[in-house]
């Protein structure tokens, strides 16, 4: 090869490298930005299963106070109390499979002895389960107990969710929103939980349960202020205003009345005017309109998880094929060069020295 057709060569080899780095380097970045996209994913239904849990468990807690207050549960509360009992299991076996596929890093291990002391108190609920089921544990135990579990499955998801690459991001603020929707049905349902012992054991709510049910109520009210406030802001979606809607009209409205009539009742020593299936029933309809506003959160999630993954793919596939394109113009541009141009000098290289070695 002359020093014409090497210099072309070389400049062609040059250019390819130039435009195959930078192919690459944006093939490199759809990559990461499609685990990323699928790490997110994995998170969305860790997440949803941890939200699952931590619900099962409040609506088990709260059956399982009024079985304790109850000289004869009433059968229907013992199937109900089981049935949550499974489904709670159901979804705490989820959740450690989902645990076990991630790789959180934590500087001091803080999340990791979380996720053990939640380990630990699952073994601690199915002793109490038992022992409610038999009558043999007072209702501050298994309110300790059970809440406990509850809160550190709400602490793993907080951890869990918290910014630390890529875009995992994305959920962050929609998590954070759901978070006080969960504090509303943990905190109700322990009102829920204690009321209905209280209705369940045919007693007065005294003062010691009074300032329990006060301070879980500041809570509650703390945490509806939060939607109260978000629900006119005019980037709120739709779905989710509705959900805190109905919230509205059935927890500080319904609701309230109905608690009222309760506390009414307490403090005339009156017979309470329901009973504590019907109270069970009744709240949990309202408490149901929190999980309502967790439900249009998750919904919410579950869209932008979905435009992440459409999204990566799209960038991953458009940049393969540029990558594609660059191999196949550079292919086409040496063909066209080697045949165009190279040939037809090297004839006329071929040419002239014959000529010159002629003459």
């Amino acid at each position: 090869m002359g020093q014409f057709q090497a210099r072309i060569v070389n400049t062609l080899l040059v250019v390819l490298a130039i435009l195959a780095f930078m192919s690459l380097f944006l093939l490199i970045k759809s990559f990461n930005r499609d685990n990323n996209a699928e790490k997110c994913w994995r998170m969305h239904v860790l997440l949803d299963n941890l939200h699952a849990t931590a619900t099962a468990h409040i609506w088990e807690r709260g059956l399982g106070a009024i079985i304790i207050g109850s000289k004869n549960p009433d059968p229907a509360t013992l199937k109900e109390f089981r049935h949550y009992k499974l489904e709670a299991s159901t979804y705490t076996e989820a959740v450690q499979v989902l645990l076990e596929k991630f790789n959180f890093d934590s500087a001091d291990g803080f999340f990791q002895g979380r996720v053990a002391e939640w380990e630990n108190s699952q073994s601690s609920l199915a002793i109490a389960r038992e022992k409610v089921l038999k009558k043999q544990i007072t209702l501050d135990e298994w309110m300790s107990i059970a809440s406990e579990n509850i809160r550190n499955e709400l602490e793993i998801g907080k951890l869990a969710v918290i910014p630390k690459d890529g875009d995992t991001k994305a959920l962050f603020f929609p998590e954070y929103i759901r978070w006080h929707s969960t504090i509303i049905t943990d905190f109700a349902g322990r009102e829920r939980a204690l009321m209905g012992y209280a209705i369940a054991s045919h007693t007065p709510i005294d003062q010691t349960l009074m300032k329990k049910l006060i301070s879980y109520r500041g809570v509650v009210e703390q945490a509806s202020a939060f939607f109260s406030d978000i629900k006119p802001i005019p980037t709120t979606p739709v779905e989710l205003a509705n959900a805190i809607d109905t919230y509205q009209k059935e927890f500080l409205g319904k609701y309230e009345t109905l608690r009222t009539r309760i506390y009414d009742d307490s403090s005339k020593k009156h017979a309470y005017f329901v009973d504590a299936a019907l109270w069970f029933e009744k709240s949990s309809t309202a408490i149901g309109s929190a999980v309502g506003i967790s439900d249009a959160i998750d919904e919410i999630s579950h869209d932008i998880v979905d435009d992440l993954k459409a999204s990566s793919k799209k960038s991953l596939l458009v940049n393969i094929g540029l990558l594609m394109f660059v191999l196949g113009v550079f292919f086409f541009l040496f063909v066209l060069i080697n045949r165009r141009v190279i040939e037809p000098v090297d004839t006329l290289i071929r040419i002239m020295r014959r000529g010159a070695e002629y003459n």
